[in-house]
């Protein structure tokens, strides 16, 4: 089904691939994002995880990005890990829009899926309820 040109995929909104509510997902793609986001975001580290987190410039938008090294393994595991990683941070209740980049470590293959969660919930928290 095509509309004014656009290509429309089913169940999706044309503007972005996936929402939750008011709050759009959509990856960094530009190296000066990463760079400021490296720069000025904070850094929260654990055993599994690096994740860099920044307001964002839009309030109802969320951009990740995700670096999976290839000392973590092929391809398949790599691809795997990203796609349980997204599929964390949709699932993760986040009151505004933010730009997060979370890097992998070398330990991520030892984690399950629960305990990626909490770490990620568990930096977010620190993030939005700075003590």
């Amino acid at each position: 089904m095509q509309t004014e040109g656009k290509k429309e995929e089913k169940g999706f909104p044309p503007e972005s691939k996936c929402s939750r509510g008011d709050l759009l997902f959509n990856t960094l793609k530009k190296k000066k994002d990463f760079e400021k986001l490296r720069k000025e975001g904070r850094v929260f580290k654990n055993k599994y995880l690096i994740i860099f987190i920044l307001p964002g410039k839009e309030r109802h938008q969320i951009r990740s990005g995700l670096g999976v090294g290839k000392k973590i393994g092929k391809a398949c595991k790599r691809n795997k890990i990203r796609r349980v990683l997204k599929d964390i941070l949709r699932k993760v209740l986040i009151p505004f829009g933010i730009d997060i980049y979370i890097i992998a470590r070398n330990t991520i293959t030892e984690a399950g899926y629960g305990e990626l969660k909490e770490e990620i919930e568990r930096s977010l928290n620190k993030f939005f309820l700075p003590s």
